[in-house]
C-alpha cells in the first residue's frame, strides 16, 4: 500500500469545499433576515470600491500634510520678514 498524496488532492479539496460551505450555511441560518441583507449590502459595496477605505485614509493624509506644509511655509515667512 504505497499513497501518494495526488491521489489524495481532488478529495481534500473537496471536502474543504464541503466544510466551508456547511460553515457559511450554518452561520447564514443562525442570523436574521436583516443581518443577511446588511452583509450582502456591504459585501456588495466593498465588491463595487475595494479601495474606499483607504482611498479616505490617503485623502485625510494629504489634506493633514497639506495644511502642515503652509503652516511650515507661514513660519518661514514669518522668520524672513
Amino acid at each position: 500500500m504505497n499513497f501518494s498524496i495526488s491521489e489524495f488532492t481532488p478529495y481534500l479539496l473537496i471536502a474543504f469545499i464541503l466544510i466551508i460551505n456547511i460553515a457559511l450555511w450554518a452561520s447564514l441560518r443562525s442570523r436574521s433576515t436583516h443581518d443577511q441583507i446588511d452583509m450582502l449590502r456591504k459585501a456588495g459595496k466593498a465588491i463595487q470600491k475595494p479601495w474606499e477605505k483607504e482611498d479616505n485614509a490617503m485623502c485625510e493624509l494629504s489634506e493633514r500634510v497639506k495644511s502642515l506644509r503652509l503652516i511650515k511655509d507661514d513660519i518661514q515667512n514669518n522668520d524672513e520678514e
